[in-house]
């Protein structure tokens, strides 16, 4: 069967016009293929939103100036005496590293990830060991953790450290007593290393 002739036939400018605007297309399609192979890159910047980091700077973290380093000002200065001397004594007598942070902020980062950081940044322990211990205090977001490096956590594993922060820190903290929870917290992390 054949279709009738309606009578009705596009204007051939109409076809010309139409031809040029997909040779137009073709042609500039192929000079953007020869473009991006050329350079590699692409001739308009197209971002990749999976590659773009959620906190694209690194924490700026407060300078190792001892064995306590209380950047949130909650320890008296006879408070890091005693754990500065406590501390000391169980590093003389096994190498165990424990190191004391408080800090005004996490700066975006879960105290996880930036106890993780800090730890590694710091060198906290012996590279031989991997022995240190960060006791992190974040008042101002409600967040305290115990982070192990990888020597010590058959000994200081996850579930003695979160009964240190249950049993030992937190219940002075909800006092208000921030000094008597990272007191009670250390002396707590101490008895563990040094049995």
């Amino acid at each position: 069967m054949r279709f009738r002739d309606s009578g009705r036939r596009t204007p051939l400018w109409i076809t010309v016009a139409g031809s040029l605007v997909v040779v137009t297309a073709v042609i500039t399609g192929l000079v953007i293929w020869i473009a991006l192979q050329s350079t590699g890159k692409p001739t308009t910047p197209q971002p990749n939103i999976s590659t773009v980091p959620v906190n694209p700077t690194a924490p700026a973290f407060p300078k190792l100036t001892g064995r306590v380093v209380d950047e949130a000002r909650l320890l008296s200065e006879d408070d890091e005496r005693e754990l500065t001397t406590n501390l000391k004594a169980l590093e003389d007598k096994n190498t165990d590293q424990v190191v004391v942070v408080t800090l005004p902020s996490l700066q975006g980062y879960s105290i996880e990830e930036y106890g993780r950081r800090l730890g590694n940044y710091w060198g906290v322990g012996t590279r031989e060991k991997h022995n240190g211990v960060l006791v992190l205090v974040a008042p101002n977001e409600h967040k305290v953790r115990i982070e192990v490096g990888t020597g010590l956590e058959p000994v200081l594993t996850d579930s003695v450290a979160k009964k240190i922060i249950d049993e030992n820190i937190v219940p002075r903290f909800r006092e208000g007593n921030f000094p008597a929870g990272i007191r009670d917290g250390v002396n707590a992390i101490l008895m563990v290393l040094a049995s």
